[in-house]
């Protein structure tokens, strides 16, 4: 059952952020909700003049949200939420020095609402579920891919 993981997760004690995102049909139902709970996000301009303090200040609330690509009904298998979680994933950040929050995903799906409703049967929903404290944030930080180093094999074998 649905509350049964939202409690569960809740409930890991060496995890201060937890980012649930369900695609899946009733996902609303894991948190009781019919329509989007109130989330007070990051004000971009806190995060570009300080990221560091931002990182570091939002790291000691313990957040724990959700987004749903709808509530008590049916999702389609041609996920419209999917292309917008994988758009947002792809920024990278770029709009706040490589950072994404929780904001960017909720309002990357705000989008879904002009889409005509033959093709959007569903409306997101998200929100903070279990031990969220106010003013948590749930924080993607963007980094460079390493490659790794090529390393020439110099051990000698004898038989």
């Amino acid at each position: 059952r649905f509350t049964d993981i939202t409690s569960d997760l809740n409930n890991i004690y060496g995890c201060k952020h937890i980012f649930l995102a369900f695609d899946v049909c009733f996902g609303g139902s894991a948190f009781n909700k019919t329509d989007a709970v109130s989330y007070s996000g990051s004000s971009l301009q806190d995060i570009l003049d300080n990221q560091e303090k931002f990182v570091q200040g939002k790291m000691k609330i313990k957040s724990r949200v959700f987004i749903t690509s709808g509530s008590l009904e049916y999702v389609p298998d041609e996920s419209q939420f999917a292309k917008k979680f994988i758009e947002t994933l792809r920024t990278k950040g770029t709009e706040k020095n490589g950072l994404l929050t929780f904001d960017d995903f909720t309002d990357n799906m705000q989008t879904l609402s002009s889409i005509p409703d033959a093709q959007r049967p569903t409306t997101p929903r998200y929100g903070s579920f279990g031990d969220h404290q106010n003013g948590g944030e749930f924080i993607f930080i963007y980094q460079n891919k390493i490659t790794p180093k090529s390393y020439k094999k110099t051990a000698k074998v004898s038989f």
